[in-house]
């Protein structure tokens, strides 16, 4: 009887257990499912930052040789961001004038950055960029912590600022190219446009530092 009885409960048992594991599966499932669509967007995230944080530091350079104002400080700022991108836009050609330019003196600096800023020559070739990615799931970013989340808010907040100093800059660069300028307006739009400039590498420096602290948090 004790031997008919014990059976009868491990198969009461069982049919608890199978009636729990029946509840608990899908939540089960939805858990991990969830974690694992958490983890690509927070990979997409990074992988979009890590673009726009090379494409920037690129830009800064840009500025500097357009202007002419090479800082050592900045350049060695900006190589290590080059050299540890790893994506279909890297530019060893730039690295290496960069290493270049960190090598050389003080006169053959003045000389390089006279160099390069003439064959920046009269273009104005400053983009807007996009974190698409980011502001699509700025409402999904659980994978994120909460101080991660506040960065990446700042960051497409910058983004939108830069973009709006890459409008005056381009519309400053239009304006020293419109016939009939006089050369005092013509000095004043150039002065204008090299401000533009000024704020543009000041956005994408406040973007780049936002992206590396992200970074550094991962």
């Amino acid at each position: 009887m004790g031997e008919i009885s014990i059976t009868v409960w491990d198969a009461v048992l069982l049919v608890l257990l199978g009636w729990l594991l029946g509840l608990m599966g899908p939540l089960l499932v939805d858990r991990i499912r969830r974690q694992y669509r958490n983890a690509e967007i927070r990979r997409a995230v990074l992988a979009e930052l890590i673009e726009v944080r090379n494409r920037l530091a690129t830009t800064i350079y840009l500025i500097e040789a357009r202007l002419g104002t090479f800082s050592p400080k900045l350049l060695a700022w900006i190589l290590p961001i080059l050299v540890s991108y790893r994506g279909e836009h890297r530019t060893p050609h730039l690295v290496e004038t960069i290493r270049q330019l960190l090598a050389a003196g003080d006169a053959e600096l003045a000389t390089l950055e006279r160099q390069l800023q003439a064959a920046a020559g009269g273009s104005f070739d400053a983009r807007k960029y996009s974190v698409r990615f980011l502001h699509s799931r700025l409402a999904d970013l659980v994978g994120f912590t909460g101080k991660d989340q506040a960065l990446l808010v700042d960051i497409r907040t910058r983004v939108d600022l830069y973009n709006d100093a890459v409008e005056e800059a381009r519309y400053f660069f239009e304006r020293t190219h419109e016939p009939g300028v006089s050369s005092e307006n013509c000095a004043q739009t150039a002065e204008s446009l090299t401000a533009g400039c000024g704020n543009m590498r000041a956005e994408a420096r406040q973007i780049i530092e936002l992206i590396n602290r992200i970074i550094a948090l991962r």
